[in-house]
């Protein structure tokens, strides 16, 4: 069910469904610069990776967005995903890497050897 205060991003959404790249666009504009800077936050080294690959695919999925939260929340929680699928890859191949992540305001950062 869509709720009334993402009525406006399901809308673009939709639009950007049926092929009107400035609504896709809006919702880039909108997005990007906010969840980029998040997605740093959470991983300095993998954060811009993951946020290009999530954009990718929310465009490639925008039908699947249901207007349950803001598109904003949407392509965040991708981005989540291609983190853990960046973590993945490099665990696959055995290399060394950091995560760095905020909690509570403090950054911590973890190295793991794989």
């Amino acid at each position: 069910m869509i709720r009334s205060e993402f009525r406006a991003d399901y809308e673009l959404a939709q639009r950007a469904v049926s092929g009107d790249l400035q609504a896709w666009e809006i919702l880039n504009e909108h997005s990007y610069r906010k969840l980029r800077a998040y997605a740093l936050m959470k991983d300095i080294r993998y954060g811009e990776d993951a946020v290009n690959r999530a954009f990718e695919a929310a465009q490639c999925r925008i039908g699947t967005y249901r207007g349950e939260s803001s598109f904003e929340g949407w392509v965040w929680g991708i981005i989540k995903l291609q983190l853990k699928k960046i973590y993945a890859e490099n665990a696959r191949n055995g290399r060394l890497y950091d995560r760095c992540a905020v909690w509570g305001g403090i950054v911590t950062a973890v190295i793991r050897w794989i």
